[in-house]
């Protein structure tokens, strides 16, 4: 497969040098000439939230609306996909690991494939949030963070993980919609007590998250758990973490 691909990718160049336009089409982004944009190769996953409150925010809107220029942005090549429930590390809702970027030889449209697979992904996704739906779960948002890291596809490049879910954990627990999240004492002793040994190494990871604290209605409530988060993370690798 190497060869045919470096067979490829040196007709694409002498075509475009024949042309004398190879520095403008790359400049331009004509679809072919740009050998360095040709390969997706990051491993990704997105994890879905089928709690109650998920449905709140609407989880399956929010992912047929983000998931698809998520996967183009980051140039995702595998999907792995992460229910969140009461119990998420043990959550039977799932769905094998999609190749969002294979090769199917010469004279085939990546373009046209990739676009179908990202449209899977989104089907894929919708369709474990309904094996969640039906079982009407509580929410293990730091036991799906940890399955994330545990189905983290093969890939060197960073590992970006679209976290579709209000960060409300209400598993047996604790119940952050009513926890005491004022200080970072407080906080710490989550951390220190329910959370336990139970933070997972996210270093090296890319979080995007979509509807933290969405579905509060009480700001200071809002603010400790974006606090709380925060700490969390720092304990958990420092990952890189972006809201929507």
């Amino acid at each position: 497969m190497r060869v045919r691909a470096s067979v490829r990718f040196h007709h694409r160049e002498r075509v475009c040098a024949a042309a004398g336009v190879v520095l403008v089409a790359t400049a331009l982004g004509v679809p072919g000439c740009d050998p360095g944009g040709d390969s997706y190769a990051a491993p990704c996953g997105v994890v879905v939230d089928g709690s109650a409150s998920g449905q709140n925010f609407d989880a399956d809107t929010r992912v047929a609306d983000l998931l698809p220029g998520f996967l183009r942005t980051n140039k995702c090549k595998t999907l792995t996909y992460v229910p969140l429930d009461t119990d998420s590390r043990g959550s039977v809702c799932s769905h094998k690991d999609l190749d969002l970027d294979p090769d199917l030889g010469g004279g085939t449209d990546k373009e046209a494939i990739r676009a179908g697979r990202q449209s899977q992904a989104v089907k894929d996704a919708h369709a474990v949030l309904a094996c969640l739906h039906a079982r009407h779960p509580g929410s293990d948002v730091l036991g799906a963070l940890a399955r994330a890291a545990d189905q983290r596809p093969d890939g060197k490049d960073t590992y970006h993980v679209l976290v579709v879910s209000d960060m409300l954990q209400t598993d047996r627990t604790v119940d952050l919609t009513h926890a005491d999240l004022s200080t970072a004492a407080k906080r710490r002793a989550i951390l220190d007590g329910p959370f336990k040994g139970r933070v997972p190494d996210l270093g090296g990871t890319a979080l995007e998250i979509t509807d933290r604290g969405r579905t509060l209605k009480d700001t200071r409530q809002s603010v400790g758990l974006n606090a709380f988060w925060t700490q969390l993370f720092a304990a958990a690798g420092h990952p890189t973490v972006k809201y929507d």
